[in-house]
């Protein structure tokens, strides 16, 4: 549903918009609220500069560690919400990664911006314009802190109207910190966010993302004659928990990384290895995000490469129709790998 929320911001203007709108149970049907009534403006709240005092316009300037310490201010303010609330502290669970770099650190923070969103519009029934995201093959850690700090304003709003006076200041982190300090950062926040939303991350999103991978896979295929683009999905298999669907994901995570590796780049490495039994739809969802980022950086790096379609919020579903759309994925990612094989130089 994370693309309907974006089809939403566009709707909304520039800047922010206040909301009257009753609360429903059902993200849909707020939405649908949200486009009937009448609504009134109201004014972001001034953010703080960065405590290393860096300029954040320079793309040369900004460091990892101005968008960890950023980062780890938003978790704090989040804190305070969740403790105004009452709700419960998520346990930090590290997501096996290495060797992160800023492009896929941004599409995390992409999550975290949407998941802000929506629950800064459950809070207060304020929306935020969608952010104009840059060439995935372009992405510094100057659009990362801007898109983290996008974020950061959604929390601010909803102390603002919870009361919280309550103030938290940023930290300076040492300028060793790394993209993957970063990803771990974000990644936790995204967890605590999901455990505060009333309509959290469910299978319908990570169905939506992993439309997206399949659309991207699409638009690669297209430069090899004969591939077939979008093959049929598999036999639907039942009773499917967001665990399998974590695993396969990883399955496919190791395919597309093999078709960088064939490719002449680099992509992360993860430890998937006795991780992800217990996983949640959100969990399962940072994966798909993670997919959707190296694709996006493989379809910027391919000249004349043919748009991706977009992918719409799917109606309800469950873990089963997701592991059902990964396979789809998995067979193009497997056959895009074959390809690759045979012409390593494609992306030149």
């Amino acid at each position: 549903m994370v693309g309907n929320v974006n089809k939403l911001t566009a709707l909304a203007g520039t800047g922010a918009r206040r909301v009257r709108a009753g609360r429903c149970s059902a993200w849909v049907g707020v939405v649908l609220a949200v486009l009937a009534t009448s609504s009134a403006w109201a004014a972001d709240p001034v953010v703080p500069p960065p405590a290393s005092g860096r300029d954040v316009a320079s793309e040369q300037a900004v460091l990892p560690a101005d968008v960890l310490a950023r980062a780890n201010l938003l978790r704090a303010e989040l804190d305070l919400v969740r403790r105004e609330l009452g709700g419960r502290q998520i346990q930090r669970r590290e997501f096996p990664v290495e060797g992160a770099a800023p492009r896929e650190v941004y599409f995390q923070a992409l999550t975290l911006f949407r998941k802000s969103d929506r629950f800064c519009f459950e809070q207060v029934g304020v929306v935020a314009t969608a952010p104009v995201n840059p060439s995935a093959d372009a992405i510094r850690p100057m659009h990362v802190y801007h898109l983290v700090n996008r974020a950061y304003v959604r929390i601010l709003l909803i102390k603002r109207e919870l009361g919280i006076t309550d103030s938290v200041a940023e930290q300076v982190e040492p300028a060793s910190a790394t993209p993957t300090d970063v990803f771990q950062s974000i990644v936790h926040a995204n967890q605590q966010l999901n455990g505060l939303l009333e309509q959290r991350i469910g299978p319908a999103d990570v169905y939506e993302e992993v439309t997206t991978a399949v659309h991207l896979a699409a638009a690669l295929l297209a430069h090899f004659p004969g591939a077939q683009r979008i093959p049929e999905p598999p036999a639907l298999v039942r009773r499917k928990v967001p665990g399998d669907v974590f695993q396969r994901l990883l399955q496919v995570f190791a395919i597309l990384r093999g078709v960088a590796e064939k490719s002449g780049l680099e992509m992360l490495r993860i430890d998937g290895d006795g991780y992800g039994a217990d996983a949640t739809p959100s969990d399962v969802y940072d994966v798909a995000t993670l997919i959707v980022s190296e694709l996006s950086y493989l379809h910027s790096r391919l000249p004349g490469a043919r748009p991706a379609r977009a992918a719409y919020y799917p109606g309800r579903r469950t873990p089963s129709h997701v592991f059902q759309r990964v396979g789809v994925l998995e067979a193009q990612l497997t056959s895009l790998h074959e390809f690759v094989v045979g012409q390593p130089n494609w992306l030149r």
